[in-house]
């Protein structure tokens, strides 16, 4: 803090007015900084969100375009698509619901044999 010789009362105001003022920018600064870093985290969020979402449809999109268009096999079935989508997509496939579905017809294919077998 420097000190005026002619006027010393009024550059020591002056010198607190301007720490006061810096303290406020510094402030001011700090609070947009934490604004602008929460805002990119949740950016960040979105765009992981997306990258992955592409990730998954790309190999369907793909194979919806061979069918499409009539390139390679003459007839496209489900399972075909299926197995496409196996060897493209980085995620595993069939889903968690997927294989709840088929683990329950096969419980309920093994009962309709014991039914059977039973009469």
């Amino acid at each position: 803090m420097s000190v005026c010789y002619k006027f010393p009362k009024s550059c020591v105001a002056e010198c607190k007015n301007r720490s006061q003022g810096v303290k406020r920018d510094l402030e001011v600064t700090v609070s947009e900084m934490e604004k602008r870093q929460y805002d990119l985290a949740h950016r960040r969020q979105y765009l992981n969100e997306k990258v992955a979402n592409l990730e998954k449809t790309l190999p369907i999109i793909v194979a919806h375009g061979l069918w499409a268009s009539g390139k390679g096999e003459k007839k496209l079935t489900p399972a075909k698509i299926r197995e496409l989508v196996d060897q493209l997509s980085p995620y595993p496939y069939p889903s968690t619901a997927d294989k709840l579905v088929k683990e329950t017809q096969e419980k309920l294919g093994r009962i309709d044999e014991e039914m059977k077998a039973l009469q």
